[in-house]
């Protein structure tokens, strides 16, 4: 329902962006049924979607790429005690994927830790365009 000009595309996609904070994974399509533009493409990408919602990670990968992650910056201690994450496994069957932390104390690991792991699971395995859930379990 947008005249299209210059730079239509780039400054909503912008404006989208800034609604829907902090989910910045989503992907964002223009498409125009008048020029029958894109329309295949939204399948496709929908398609994405549901294959990067449906997968399953084998837990040794998962932990490889894990652990590195946290070895390269560490938890943040609460009250002097050192937060130590031994392994992680992704918890099957789920709705969404889910993943689940094992730490010697983990009602203490920080939200914004907690993003940090989101964020380096969604680099590393491509959960582009699907919500993702993160637990922390005493090991």
């Amino acid at each position: 329902l947008l005249k299209k000009e210059t730079n239509t595309a780039r400054d909503w996609e912008k404006k989208i962006k800034e609604k829907l904070q902090p989910f910045n994974d989503v992907p964002i399509m223009f498409v125009s049924v008048h020029e029958k533009q894109r329309l295949l493409k939204v399948l496709d990408v929908a398609l994405k979607v549901f294959e990067n919602r449906t997968r399953k990670i084998p837990t040794h990968i998962l932990n490889e790429v894990m652990l590195e992650a946290v070895a390269r910056h560490n938890p943040p201690s609460h009250r002097g005690k050192m937060i130590r994450i031994k392994y992680v496994t992704q918890v099957v069957p789920s709705v969404v994927p889910t993943f689940l932390f094992f730490a010697n104390h983990p009602t203490h690991v920080a939200e914004s830790y907690q993003r940090y792991l989101e964020n380096k699971l969604r680099e590393s395995f491509d959960f582009k365009g699907t919500p993702m859930n993160i637990f922390f379990r005493q090991k």
